[in-house]
């Protein structure tokens, strides 16, 4: 048997498992008992804060037949049998002290603290005694039991504990804010995730960018919009900004499910607090939303992009293209525009331009691709190697596999050395039109000249 030290008195601290008869609940007496010396009680407390359970019912059990227990020696026993797994004595303790003290929402809760690692359900029915008895329920006696059901994937139990709670009007703390949310994000749980952002937004409760961050991933995985307006309504009203990449996927989110406002005020928010780092990802998303309405303004995006340094892959391009410029009439309205931008004064981009081309090559319009690779100059632009690319490509689309060779030597001849992609697209080219001879030919020159594809 070992010893710990107390300020006033031994503790005994005992190895063996709780389980022998001589530690019974304390027994209320009617004869009228002194107080609880000060020093008993401090070595009570000294005790419960040691961890030192055993000691503290021991202690406890001696005091009984003597003094009176202070409502607060009842709580540190109710805190010891929990520890000791003995949720019966929890409650035999409480009912004892009951007959003496008039109970309050902190006695309720130790009991439900107490209880709820090993019985949740008995936890919910002290809930309801407490509220029977005419106390409100705290946020700690909510978030204890909504907690311990989450961790314990019991969903509807929290479900139905978060929607008595916001019906009892308790205002959640921000631990279980965060539980609830990373819960909800863990299993998908949509409704809860979206019940917590009302609250949020209710209660004016302050979060994490993490939090927002969690919340964000739930609806996005989902598609959920009015989950991420929720955010993004939030996120103005406490001038709290969530994290870029969960922004670029509110965008590809929005820009998938045609919502405009959901689109545009993340971009803002994007322009607003990322400016410094702002890559390709948005410009997808806006592109992608352009497209999807084959609306020329998709055009003008294009060109923003490749003016902040950033273009698009080429594979990438071509669908934008393909869907945004559907017929050849809307294709002569995107030049058109593009020379109504130059002539307002507003710089002209080789990749905006390239986009005609692309288009005209999407149709196998060689000539017309030609005819707009002319038209650069008017712009102050050269063709570039996308440019060529294109032409290329048009070619393959024509099944013209001499004229893409041809496309081939004016890049070389306009001084234009060929890269990796060039090769890769001449090689495309030929094995579109079954010539492998000729693919053979062009990789083996790839590899000669350290641009193999």
């Amino acid at each position: 048997m070992s010893t710990i030290s107390s300020p006033h008195v031994q503790i005994r601290q005992s190895t063996q498992h709780y389980n022998r008869p001589y530690y019974s609940t304390p027994q209320i007496s009617t004869t009228k008992k002194p107080h609880l010396p000060k020093e008993l009680m401090e070595s009570i407390i000294y005790a419960s804060q040691q961890k030192h359970h055993i000691t503290v019912v021991e202690l406890c059990n001696k005091a009984q037949d003597k003094y009176k227990l202070p409502k607060r020696v009842y709580n540190l026993l109710i805190t010891a049998y929990a520890q000791l797994r003995q949720p019966s004595r929890v409650i035999e303790v409480f009912e004892e002290s009951a007959k003496i003290y008039a109970k309050e929402v902190n006695d309720y809760n130790a009991v439900i603290q107490a209880l709820v690692t090993s019985d949740i359900g008995k936890s919910i029915e002290f809930l309801k005694r407490m509220k029977e008895s005419g106390l409100t329920p705290s946020s700690d006696s909510y978030g204890t039991i909504l907690i311990a059901a989450l961790q314990a994937d019991q969903m509807n139990v929290a479900g139905a504990l978060w929607r008595d709670m916001m019906e009892q009007n308790v205002k959640p703390n921000a631990i279980t804010y965060f539980h609830v949310m990373q819960r909800a994000v863990q299993l998908h749980h949509t409704a809860l995730a979206m019940d917590v952002m009302i609250s949020v937004k209710k209660n004016n409760q302050g979060l994490s960018s993490s939090s927002f961050d969690q919340a964000l991933e739930v609806f996005l995985v989902e598609d959920s919009n009015v989950g991420c307006k929720h955010i993004l309504e939030y996120c103005a009203r406490k001038e709290q900004v969530p994290g870029y990449g969960s922004l670029c996927l509110i965008m590809d989110t929005a820009a998938r499910r045609d919502d405009e406002e959901l689109l545009f005020s993340s971009w803002k928010i994007i322009q607003e607090s990322y400016k410094d780092i702002i890559d390709a990802h948005p410009y997808h998303a806006l592109l992608t939303y352009y497209a999807g309405k084959s609306d020329l303004e998709g055009l003008r995006v294009l060109n923003n992009m490749a003016l902040s340094g950033l273009a698009p892959h080429s594979l990438f391009l071509r669908n934008f293209v393909s869907k945004c410029f559907p017929t050849a009439d809307i294709l002569d309205k995107a030049f058109y525009m593009l020379q109504s931008i130059h002539e307002s004064g507003q710089k002209i981009t080789a990749v905006a331009l390239n986009a005609i081309v692309v288009g005209c090559a999407i149709r196998g319009e060689l000539s017309r691709g030609w005819a707009t690779a002319e038209e650069f100059h008017k712009f102050g632009l050269t063709p570039d190697t996308h440019t060529f690319h294109a032409l290329i490509y048009a070619c393959e689309v024509k099944e013209d596999l001499d004229s893409a060779f041809a496309v081939f030597q004016k890049m070389i001849g306009s001084g234009l050395s060929p890269t990796a992609d060039t090769y890769s697209t001449l090689v495309y080219a030929c094995v579109s039109m079954r010539d492998f001879v000729q693919a053979a030919n062009v990789l083996a020159r790839a590899t000669r000249e350290g641009r193999a594809p």
